[in-house]
């Protein structure tokens, strides 16, 4: 996904809204432990990849 942190960061109304995709909980603790492990794709990672975009 192409979208900023701050749009990003919005996991508190996924977090209360519990949609059909919806699996466990996003604080933001566990949200800044995942996002230092974040590495965006290489080229060859996404010839066939679909980009989101805000």
């Amino acid at each position: 996904m192409d979208i900023s942190k701050e749009i990003r960061l919005k996991v508190k109304k996924r977090n209360t809204l519990k949609g059909v995709t919806f699996e466990f909980e996003v604080g933001k603790e566990n949200f800044y432990f995942m996002e230092s492990w974040f590495e965006k794709p290489d080229g060859q990672e996404m010839a066939d990849g679909i980009v989101n975009t805000e």
